[in-house]
């Protein structure tokens, strides 16, 4: 039996390993900043979690923590047997699963945005979902989860936001989704979200036939 593996806390995403990469040295026109992402990470047992990922970003600007919340990660796995080889994987079940976010353009000169526009593409997830697990699965659960991770990573923000108007491309039962939020801001996440586990894999509801009298 393969030992289980657990993330390590210390897993930092697409940070370079040279030293200078992950301390540059701070001058007024470095752009370097390191970021943390709420993303949708897929944990054991086909469930997900929000947790936060680092990223070191070179060229940094306003927006990057959103266009991160579908980006792929690099968590290092760390088996229970101290003999045991870690491994590092993308456990973002929103790249995993084909999904993409677009935000759109923010003026250099704005100072905060009112409404933060995104387009989250979300055509690919149900039939690269249902090839992974091997059964039709509804993806609304995935969509809600990376849903959620853009609102929170809009308040991350270095320019005031209040709003995320969120164009969804894919199946009309994703489409459905598509309005305007607020942003959820640190601290101020809903009561029902802390300590959450999801489920990747929702049971694709189907019709049952007419009952023949």
């Amino acid at each position: 039996m393969a030992p289980n593996r657990v993330a390590s806390p210390l897993s930092v995403g697409l940070i370079a390993l040279a030293w200078g990469a992950l301390y540059p040295v701070n001058t007024p026109a470095s752009t370097w900043r390191l970021v943390a992402v709420a993303q949708p990470l897929v944990q054991e047992g086909e469930f997900l979690s929000i947790g936060d990922v680092h990223y070191g970003i070179e060229g940094f600007v306003a927006g990057t923590e959103v266009a991160l919340t579908c980006a792929p990660n690099s968590i290092r796995m760390i088996g229970d047997d101290s003999e045991a080889e870690s491994e590092v994987v993308d456990l973002n079940a929103a790249s995993r699963f084909g999904i993409s976010a677009k935000i759109g353009a923010i003026p250099d000169n704005a100072v905060a945005i009112d409404t933060l526009a995104v387009t989250l593409d979300a055509t690919r997830v149900k039939g690269l979902l249902a090839a992974e697990v091997g059964q039709p699965c509804s993806p609304d659960t995935i969509v809600e989860v990376t849903i959620l991770c853009i609102r929170m990573n809009a308040a991350r923000i270095t320019l005031p936001v209040k709003f995320v108007r969120l164009r969804i491309l894919g199946p009309e039962s994703l489409r459905r989704s598509s309005g305007v939020y607020t942003v959820i801001r640190s601290g101020a996440e809903p009561g029902w979200l802390s300590g959450r586990s999801f489920d990747t894999c929702a049971p694709v509801e189907t019709k049952q036939p007419p009952h023949v009298r």
